[in-house]
C-alpha cells in the first residue's frame, strides 16, 4: 500500500496553527529548530531575519506549552 498522495492532490504544508497544537517536545519542533539554526548558521538568512523567527517560535511555544499545562 502506497502512502504517496495522488498526482494532482499536494500534500498540505502544516500551518503555524498547526504548530501550536503540537507538542513543544515533538519532532517537528526540534526539525525546525535545527532548520532555523543550519540557515542562520550556513549564512541563508540574516541576523534580523534569524531573530524575527526566533522569536515567532518563541512565542508559539509559549502558547503551545500554555495550552499544554492548563
Amino acid at each position: 500500500m502506497s502512502t504517496k498522495q495522488p498526482k494532482g492532490h499536494p500534500v498540505p504544508k502544516p500551518t503555524a496553527d498547526d504548530l501550536e497544537e503540537e507538542p513543544v517536545s515533538s519532532a517537528r519542533w526540534e526539525a525546525l529548530m535545527e532548520r532555523l539554526d543550519r540557515a542562520w548558521t550556513e549564512n541563508r538568512i540574516d541576523g534580523k531575519t534569524y531573530q524575527i523567527l526566533l522569536e515567532a517560535l518563541d512565542e508559539a511555544e509559549s502558547k503551545n506549552t500554555n495550552v499544554e499545562g492548563a
